[in-house]
């Protein structure tokens, strides 16, 4: 009995394959959609947290009309205050075709060696661009400059062709024209990308900085602040201290333009991922739901059809159990069937938008990746929810007695 009942049940599914079909395709969806939005959730916010522990972010940034190094040794000192630098920024003009120039955005370091916050890291190899020659990738020095990658990701914002060695022509508010060499290609996971901004961003040292029309001066003045593991996530307690340092600058004969506190523990942009999870997570949830409906829709049809086969089995030794086993189990080969191709779905195109939303925020998350947690999700979605949309329509179905069934033609019967 047990091999003639799954037999019955292949049969049925094989012999209905555009129901079968449309049953798994609706199921897939669902587990997809889930898979899809939980996988993007967990990548992306694991990767986002690894990157803004290893770049030692700043939790604070005072903006100022430029304060010298003894200020910032003198910030340093205070005792609520765990660490400092500064840094200034200058918009300039790069040529990037003989008759057309973009705006490249260029910082000073003070020391490329002794970057504590907000840190950026050398490029050694860009698989995407092998022509820029990034093995060649070498800290600025005098008249030299580093560009950050998503620039050369750009079609318009750096010449075509730029490699590590190369010249490039830039201009200041004056319109004088300096030219700096490209000594290699960093990675800055706390600036906005190219793709974002449509505009490179260049790195050099005090020296050069100057002779492009800067100050040796910090106009902002990036800060770390001490405290619990719980002060540290106060974005209250963060900015009372970023006021105190301001107060301080300003006690020293300088201006303070703003301060800005970003969310505590979160990179830039950070949000626009969670306000996309929480988009998405509904949208997934209803396709969840409309695939149980559909299950429900399909069983109690099949059950309809069925009823005189029911009550034949009922009336050979079939046990209410078997039976209601039986077409449960018709439900699992659905929900497997739908897991074969909802998972393998949600690699890759989960990691395609991965990718693709990564690029934009300058930041590589892994193309290939199912983190566990996901997949046991899915694998709890896919199969209890079907399971669960059907038990009801299988429980009636199999409840009618051998004399009901035999007498009910089911969904054929002439009116």
């Amino acid at each position: 009995m047990f091999s003639t009942r799954w037999r019955k049940v292949v049969r049925e599914l094989w012999s209905n394959r555009t129901r079968t079909m449309l049953v798994i395709a609706s199921i897939a969806v669902g587990i997809f959609a889930v898979g899809t939005v939980q996988l993007l959730r967990s990548v992306i916010l694991s990767e986002l947290k690894v990157i803004y522990a290893e770049t030692n972010v700043a939790q604070a940034v005072i903006f100022t009309n430029g304060v010298d190094q003894d200020q910032l040794d003198a910030i340093g000192r205070m005792r609520e205050v765990a660490d400092v630098q500064g840094r200034s920024t200058l918009a300039l003009k790069v040529q990037t075709k003989p008759d057309k120039q973009e705006t490249l955005l260029v910082t000073s370091i003070d020391d490329f060696k002794d970057i504590r916050i907000n840190r950026i890291q050398p490029i050694f190899t860009m698989p995407s661009k092998p022509a820029v020659g990034a093995e060649r990738t070498a800290w600025p020095g005098k008249d030299e400059i580093v560009i950050e990658r998503s620039g050369f990701n750009s079609a318009t914002a750096l010449p075509a062709g730029l490699a590590v060695g190369d010249k490039l022509t830039l201009q200041n508010q004056d319109d004088r024209p300096r030219q700096v060499t490209l000594s290699g290609v960093v990675y800055d996971p706390n600036g906005f990308s190219a793709n974002f901004t449509g505009q490179a961003t260049g790195y050099v040292d005090l020296d050069t900085f100057e002779r492009l029309g800067g100050a040796r001066t910090f106009q902002q003045v990036l800060v770390r602040v001490n405290g619990t593991p719980e002060q540290l996530l106060d974005k209250e307690y963060i900015t009372s201290i970023a006021n105190k340092v301001s107060d301080k600058i300003e006690k020293g004969g300088y201006t303070v333009a703003r301060v800005q506190v970003p969310e505590p523990g979160k990179l830039a942009l950070q949000d626009l991922f969670d306000a996309l999870a929480l988009l998405l997570t509904p949208l997934g949830l209803l396709a969840l739901i409309l695939s149980g409906f559909l299950v429900i829709n399909t069983i109690s049809a099949l059950m309809a059809q069925q009823v005189r086969q029911i009550g034949v089995m009922k009336a050979v030794g079939a046990r209410r159990y078997q039976l209601f086993g039986m077409y449960l189990g018709a439900v699992l080969i659905y929900s497997v069937a739908a897991l074969a191709v909802a998972v393998p779905l949600t690699i890759v195109v989960g990691g395609a938008i991965a990718v693709f939303l990564g690029g934009f925020i300058n930041i590589d998350f892994p193309r290939w990746s199912l983190p566990p947690l996901v997949l046991a999700l899915q694998l709890v979605v896919g199969l209890l929810t079907p399971l669960l949309a059907a038990v009801i329509p299988v429980f009636k179905g199999t409840g009618m007695t051998v004399r009901e069934a035999v007498s009910d033609y089911g969904t054929n019967a002439e009116q």
